[in-house]
């Protein structure tokens, strides 16, 4: 987006600069730009139809935006047309800049209602624990057959606000070779590296940071092989 914005600002600038003033067209682009690129959304409303959006597009491409804009072949309502195409451009990417992705657990948005949540969870082959369960259903447990860690779900006034992972793995050996392989799939699938405030053979945290919240896995062999991960909820 911030690309975006450059890259058009010193198009702008070019044109504004060096366009010939004979040209009335170029000069009425330029007033144009100027008065109507950061206005209301009203332009999206501009185009009739797709094939006229795909119509500039394809020009656009052949010829380039002002070297297009500013020839004889374009009349100006054309010309307005295309602008406003370009406003509503700008204005869906500012919108979509704006938009915060929410945490996902396994593919599920974390953000949905709590008994939502846990009913998908549910559709997923996954009940509820309730001798692990308080009777007012803030801490929840809940177990699948054949997986090697139990969830526990922690909402407040019907929200998600944590799920955590905790593995039953019994020996040492396999919570360091599990949790090197949970590190590196979430490194590959965020695409970031975890802030780690502990390093040990025995004892890591690997805390990673997204756009909606935080991925925390822990391993802790003090006493008994311990392996988490925490999904929390910014």
């Amino acid at each position: 987006w911030y690309t975006f914005k450059l890259l058009f600002g010193i198009l702008l600038r070019y044109h504004l600069q060096f366009k010939s003033p004979k040209t009335k067209r170029c000069k009425t682009l330029s007033h144009y730009v100027m008065t109507h690129t950061f206005t209301t959304s009203h332009g999206v409303y501009g185009v009739n139809s797709v094939a006229k959006v795909q119509k500039y597009i394809e020009m656009c491409k052949d010829y380039g935006i002002f070297s297009y804009l500013c020839s004889e072949n374009i009349n100006r309502t054309q010309m307005k047309q295309f602008l406003l195409v370009l406003v509503a451009m700008v204005a869906l990417c500012a919108c979509n800049s704006g938009e915060q992705k929410s945490l996902a657990y396994r593919g599920l948005p974390m953000d949905l209602p709590f008994q939502a949540f846990c009913d998908s969870l549910a559709s997923r082959g996954y009940a509820v624990d309730s001798a692990k369960t308080d009777s007012a259903f803030t801490r929840v447990v809940m177990a699948r057959p054949g997986d090697r860690y139990r969830l526990m779900l922690a909402q407040q006034n019907g929200r998600l606000q944590a799920l955590q992972e905790n593995y039953t793995l019994t020996t040492n050996d396999s919570t360091r070779r599990t949790w090197q392989q949970l590190r590196d799939d979430f490194e590959k699938e965020l695409g970031s590296w975890p802030n780690m405030p502990k390093h040990g053979d025995d004892h890591k945290i690997a805390k990673f940071e997204t756009e909606g919240g935080f991925i925390t896995l822990t391993l802790k062999n003090t006493y008994r092989p311990t392996l988490s991960v925490l999904y929390e909820l910014k």
